[in-house]
């Protein structure tokens, strides 16, 4: 059951002062704070927010972070930085860990290993479905589909829930995508929607793909809500666009390399 709204807002309220104090108390959880309900800080089958190499890893990464939100941006920039835009072999059944191992990962798998790394840090992740138009991957690969299951995380700091998945394409395909869209006059292709961000401030929502400004009519199509991990939608909802099956799952594993080589070479321009 998710905490009241008053509870949770009466929750987040005091994190900035209670930030330090909280802390050192904390030793397996470095940034852990009460901000949500367990099911918003604990382990799935993918978000594996307890195994040792996520703990060490975060706790690495937000070393330097004197807030929530700058580990929650430190966090949001690693993956970004570090897990190039691809398609695993696995495709979305993919392990926050394996997804560290291949070093890389779309929408649906770099949200596990950025879930992972926010709730082992002691910050409250939440994952929610759309409908996302497949124009955002035109020019990567074809999807069989006119809409794709794209996933992005909700993330909970100063009271309230930030929408963000603006770690899921690397700078490198990101800057080139924009090049390519503008040459092109397009909104959406590439990885990327022309009019989203690379960057977050830990204060606002911020896309780089599910940007719904109504630049392009129809682009987000539908919410199917909230989900435990990726996989869990699929179990949950029928009308799941690209369920992985056992033909699409060969396909997978023999194309997925082409179309990573495809990402690489729109990435290096």
């Amino acid at each position: 059951m998710a905490m009241p709204r008053r509870v949770f807002l009466a929750a987040t309220a005091s994190t900035a002062a209670s930030w330090w104090l909280a802390r050192p108390a904390m030793a397996d959880t470095p940034h852990a704070v009460p901000l949500a309900g367990v099911e918003h800080l604990g382990s799935t089958a993918l978000i594996q927010s307890t195994h040792p190499r996520i703990v060490a890893l975060a706790r690495e990464i937000t070393a330097s972070s004197p807030t929530p939100v700058a580990a929650a941006v430190a966090i949001h920039d690693w993956v970004r930085d570090q897990i190039a835009f691809g398609v695993s072999r696995r495709f979305y059944e993919t392990e926050a860990t394996q997804v560290l191992s291949e070093g890389l990962g779309y929408c649906n798998t770099k949200v596990s290993l950025f879930s992972a790394l926010l709730r082992a840090s002691g910050i409250a992740t939440r994952m929610r479905v759309m409908d996302l138009s497949a124009q955002v991957l035109h020019g990567l690969f074809d999807s069989g589909t006119p809409y794709v299951d794209h996933a992005i995380t909700e993330v909970a700091l100063d009271g309230r829930w930030l929408k963000v998945d603006s770690y899921v394409v690397d700078l490198p395909l990101a800057d080139s995508a924009r090049r390519r869209l503008k040459q092109s006059g397009a909104k959406a292709g590439f990885g990327v929607h022309a009019d989203g961000k690379s960057t977050w401030d830990g204060r606002s929502d911020s896309f780089i793909q599910c940007l719904d400004n109504a630049s392009i009519p129809g682009y987000v199509l539908k919410d199917h809500g909230l989900f435990d991990d990726i996989a869990h939608f699929y179990n949950q909802v029928p009308a799941a666009r690209n369920r992985k099956t056992l033909a699409s799952g060969l396909v997978t594993y023999w194309i997925a390399p082409v179309i990573n080589r495809r990402i690489d070479s729109i990435r290096m321009g």
